[in-house]
């Protein structure tokens, strides 16, 4: 995964565990606002494991978005570059590279956050007076 794939676009980089339940419900919240949204913001799902039979049948079932990446992070180092501690972690990105937002673990109003940082996010700038 490299950031010049993100750069010109809102995107989330969702990092997740395929054996990780609050990881799933993170990762379908952030799949069904884009879905409901139909907004243009790319996708980054990190998967801190290997290339397991239970991730594998998670890709393979899940409707993804267009311009979804999924990166293998078995070691760890994607983790430590983005400082995810634990899991699931999902960081909001600029057009410009900077993490604007970062949710840590899961719980309610997931959604309600995520669905409001995006919206803001890919507003269209104000015009100058």
């Amino acid at each position: 995964m490299h950031a010049e794939q993100m750069r010109g676009r809102v995107s989330v980089v969702e990092f997740f565990a395929s054996w990780c339940a609050p990881c799933r419900e993170s990762l379908a919240d952030v799949l069904a606002i884009h879905a409901k949204s139909h907004a243009d913001f790319g996708l980054v799902i990190v998967a801190v494991e290997g290339d397991t039979p239970a991730l594998r049948q998670l890709i393979a079932r899940t409707a993804w978005p267009a311009r979804t990446t999924v990166a293998l992070d078995s070691d760890g180092s994607l983790a430590r570059e983005w400082g995810e501690d634990r899991l699931p972690t999902s960081f909001f990105v600029d057009a410009n590279l900077v993490i604007r937002h970062i949710n840590r673990g899961y719980g309610p109003g997931f959604r309600a956050r995520a669905s409001r940082w995006l919206g803001e996010m890919l507003a269209p700038a104000p015009s100058a007076p």
